[in-house]
């Protein structure tokens, strides 16, 4: 006998002597037994009694927490990017389309629907309650939950909230002050259009060569031969809310206005009792003729992972009357006392319990539930029930004249070895699987790790006590259905069916091995052994393989989102939506530049830097054409346009920017003041202040822009942009008043962080410099995962 034998031989010597020990203990006290381990059960599942009163357990459905592996730089990088820009947006996208859909969006009637919509929105639609009740701080609107910014996207003098605004769709037909003009043709519009460039030059100056993404906003356009837009089939209108932490009352908050979003464009397009608010009560209505809409809250996805989990829990409770129904018609026996089919139940239970210490004590430990957990109670079932089998063979194996301490010890010794290693093996695979860098899967694999050793330990404790309670009652001969209550049987009833209680029942002789196993052994195996058969499987198992191989070939990563939507969500309308007409559009992107104190952006060589930098980004082949949006280049712009010559109606004729004025009774008035004025006075909350004339106050000038050479030479007017640069010690200066006083700049306000935090920044506040800056584009879009891989 090898080494390796005798080594084998003694571990399985060892588990059967302590199994066998084991079960004589079971056999001895099987009520001690199933009483210590339902009370350590209900302790360990205590996280989970709690939820039924209320206290839910946690649970993560956010993409990026279940997807994105801890150690990707990815996470860093989002950290730095919070810690800078205090956290990511909750992105509410609206599509509108025609009624029905399909039809031109580019006319004055869509765009004028889609304005209604915006400021009933933005205006109106408000929440006073979330699911869990009440808001803490009480009703809100569109400005309390939106991202914030210093500016107003119609201007200071504008009803509009102070929030982030990129890529509205009706930026092109906006002038600054507040009025959208949109009474054009259709031809007008498409001119519009095609130009990329708003009505407003302040927003889009004739020798700026900033431009609107189209493309990013308006989907399904039609182009003709010379590559002109035609139309278009869909618009994105996008609501951008601060991101709050998970527990945070300013979450239930945002929560509660998106839900109430939902509900004014349809109740179809959420769940009963998330919120209460404007659109639910009926205090306002939208309802339109002219457009379709069809809305992807933050979060719609999330929303529906929790609708999935409700048709998972059904699904759930059918799994466990199927399998409780298969597990009794296995043990149930034509016969009144070998019957256990009362034994089956116990180990439904018991499997029930291990899915409770499952949920109770990983939660426990601080770790949440996510989608992907919903599928372990089917493992558990299976594995319980399974073993369940194993051991009540074993027990059915045994000499039934044998005590029942004697025959719980014989079976426990045969079937605890084979329960145990089966356990260990998937104990070993899920522990392995909790290693991985995905959290969904990590934290999956560790709810299933305690749930298998919990379904071994019940199984061995509490159903084996149940075991060795239904053997004393077999040797009692008293009757599976009913042995609390009825007599023992008379043991020359060899069999019984609806008259279990009585002897009274007439005899049909039920096979002693089971009518399942009889098959087997009288058809099955004879079948099994003739040449023809055994040929046959092995050419079919064969062929199996070579057809499953060349599918296996064929394999590729992919993922997209509406793969966990159900295939009847209303959600699928708004991912058809975005395959139909965005499939070129895909995510955003940040590219986020460090501090002043790593990085110098006064100098002329970080001007330069900070210029291609942007041009890298454009190049780059997953980046989206003309989605770059830099505040550099426009800051750059706005000062060298100062120098240079425009012509404007009398009676001001042809001037040098810097130098553009006309005469009025109260004096001599500026065209481009912020040319030759510092920035506007504004009070601690930024409201610009003003004189006696209503005119509004700047601080002690004159500050003439100019541009300086490679060498930090001035320039002199008319220079071209080319090699012109800002004066590096006039930079933060000017910066500052960009994205004060200019309407580009405030649109890009909320890209240049500032050292400090003051609404209103003094000389010292400007001279600390930045904290850090962003840029933004667009991804080209794929639904393709190895691409996706590549273009991070």
């Amino acid at each position: 006998m090898g080494c390796q034998q005798r080594v084998s031989q003694a571990v399985q010597r060892g588990f059967y002597k302590a199994f066998h020990a084991w079960g004589a203990l079971v056999g001895r006290r099987p009520i001690a037994v199933i009483l210590v381990s339902t009370i350590l059960t209900f302790a360990l599942s205590t996280r989970l009694l709690m939820s039924f009163g209320g206290n839910a357990l946690p649970y993560e459905s956010e993409q990026d927490q279940l997807w994105v592996p801890r150690s990707a730089q990815a996470v860093d990088d989002k950290q730095a990017y919070d810690a800078v820009f205090n956290s990511t947006l909750r992105r509410n996208t609206i599509y509108f389309t025609t009624q029905p859909k399909g039809g031109n969006v580019l006319t004055s009637s869509v765009l004028k629907e889609l304005r209604r919509f915006d400021y009933l929105v933005t205006n109106n639609l408000t929440a006073s309650e979330g699911a869990d009740g009440p808001l803490a701080g009480g009703a809100v609107e569109y400005e309390d939950v939106c991202a914030q910014s210093t500016q107003r996207f119609g201007g200071e003098n504008s009803s509009a909230p102070s929030c982030l605004i990129f890529g509205h769709p009706l930026e092109l037909f906006y002038r600054v002050g507040g009025e959208f003009v949109l009474d054009w043709t259709d031809e007008e519009i498409l001119q519009i259009i095609n130009s990329g460039r708003g009505i407003d030059e302040r927003l889009y100056p004739a020798d700026s060569n900033r431009t609107f993404n189209v493309e990013a906003t308006f989907g399904g356009l039609t182009y003709n031969a010379d590559g002109r837009i035609t139309g278009a089939k869909a618009i994105a209108l996008t609501y951008n809310l601060q991101q709050f932490p998970q527990g945070d009352v300013r979450l239930d908050a945002a929560l509660a206005w998106e839900d109430q979003l939902n509900v004014l464009i349809g109740s179809e397009w959420t769940n009963e009792d998330l919120s209460v608010g404007s659109a639910s009560s009926a205090a306002i209505v939208w309802d339109s003729a002219v457009v379709d809409i069809f809305p992807q809250t933050a979060g719609a996805i999330a929303r529906e992972l929790g609708s999935n989990i409700g048709g998972d829990v059904v699904k759930i409770n059918i799994g466990f009357v199927l399998i409780g129904a298969y597990a009794l018609l296995v043990f149930f026996r034509f016969h009144p006392t070998r019957s256990r089919a009362l034994l089956a139940i116990s180990g439904i239970v018991s499997c029930v319990f291990s899915i409770g210490v499952a949920y109770g004590f990983s939660t426990l430990l601080g770790f949440e539930v996510n989608p992907v957990v919903t599928v372990l109670p089917f493992i558990l079932l299976g594995i319980g029930v399974d073993d369940m089998f194993v051991l009540v063979n074993a027990l059915e194996a045994t000499d039934a004249g044998a005590s029942p301490e004697q025959r719980m010890a014989e079976a426990m010794g045969h079937a605890g070895v084979s329960i145990t290693i089966t356990s260990l093996t998937d104990l070993l695979a899920f522990a392995l699987g909790a290693t991985s860098h995905l959290p969904a899967l990590a934290t999956f694999c560790v709810f299933a790790a305690i749930g298998i050793t919990a379904d071994f330990l019940l199984q061995i404790s509490f159903f084996a006590g149940w075991m060795a309670l239904d053997t004393y009652r077999e040797a009692k001969a008293k009757p599976d259905c009913c042995p609390c209550i009825c007599k023992p049987m008379d043991k020359s009833v060899q069999s019984s069916f609806f008259c279990c209680c009585t002897n009274s029942c007439g005899r049909v002789q039920a096979p002693e091995e089971g009518r399942l196993r009889r098959a087997l052994r009288k058809y099955a195996a004879p079948a099994l052994s003739k040449k023809a058969v055994k040929a046959a499987v092995i050419i079919v198992a064969f062929a199996w393989a070579i057809v499953s191989a060349c599918c296996a070939s064929n394999l590729r990563q992919d993922f997209q989102f509406r793969w966990f939507v159900n295939d009847d969500a209303e959600l699928q309308k708004v991912f058809d939506i975005q395959d139909d007409y965005y499939g070129q559009t895909g995510q955003p992107v940040n590219v986020i530049t460090p501090g002043s104190a790593d990085f110098n952006y006064t100098s002329l060589d970080a001007q330069a830097r900070m210029l291609a930098l942007g041009e890298a980004v454009e190049a780059n082949t997953w980046i989206e054409e003309g989605s770059l949006s830099s505040w550099a280049p426009l800051f750059r712009e706005w000062i060298w346009q100062c120098g240079q010559t425009v012509e404007l109606s009398a009676p001001i004729g042809t001037c040098v920017r810097r130098d553009c004025s006309f005469s009025t009774g109260a004096g001599t008035v500026l065209v481009y003041p912020y040319c030759s004025l510092p920035k506007v006075l504004r009070d601690a909350d930024g409201t610009a202040l003003t004189d006696g004339a209503g005119r509004e106050s700047r601080g002690v000038g004159p500050d003439n822009k100019y541009m300086v050479d490679a060498t930090g030479a001035p320039l002199p007017d008319g220079a071209p942009l080319a090699g012109a640069w800002v004066p590096p010690e006039m930079f933060y200066t000017w910066l500052d008043q960009f994205v004060a006083d200019s309407p580009i700049g405030q649109l890009l306000a909320s890209e240049v962080v500032w050292v400090s935090s003051a609404n209103v920044r003094d000389e010292v506040a400007v001279a600390a410099g930045l904290r850090a800056t962003r840029l933004r584009a667009d991804y080209e879009r794929t639904d393709k995962a190895d691409e996706q891989i590549d273009s991070m």
